[in-house]
């Protein structure tokens, strides 16, 4: 599930690397400096981890601040920071290749248990 888990992560990242619509507003622009959505220090990106729990695989932010940005970034705030689904448009817009990483991981599992 490795392979599945770092999959995911890679696809998240380069969401956020390669930013999400809307732009941001002049004002944000001016306050740090330009006008990457979805970056400011790096420290969000940076943060996202995969946890595996048996056949679980979560992908995500796992320390609070971190998460709260995601969440505020990922669904917006009404009236004051546009929604810029990183997060679910990218597993959605993914996730037939999300299925078949997927599925080829657990063919190699039980290829290696019939050996």
């Amino acid at each position: 599930m490795i392979k599945t888990a770092e999959f995911v992560k890679s696809l998240v990242v380069k969401a956020i690397d390669e930013g999400m619509p809307p732009p941001n507003a002049p004002s944000t622009v001016d306050q740090k400096g330009s006008n990457h959505p979805l970056v400011d220090t790096g420290e969000m990106r940076n943060s996202i981890e995969y946890r595996i729990d048996g056949n679980t695989i979560r992908v995500g932010f796992f320390d609070e601040q971190s998460a709260l940005k995601a969440v505020v970034n990922n669904y917006g705030v009404p009236g004051k920071i546009p929604a810029r689904p990183f997060m679910s448009a990218t597993i959605d817009e993914h996730i037939d290749d999300i299925s078949k990483v997927l599925m080829n991981e657990m063919a190699d599992k039980i290829l290696e248990r019939v050996k």
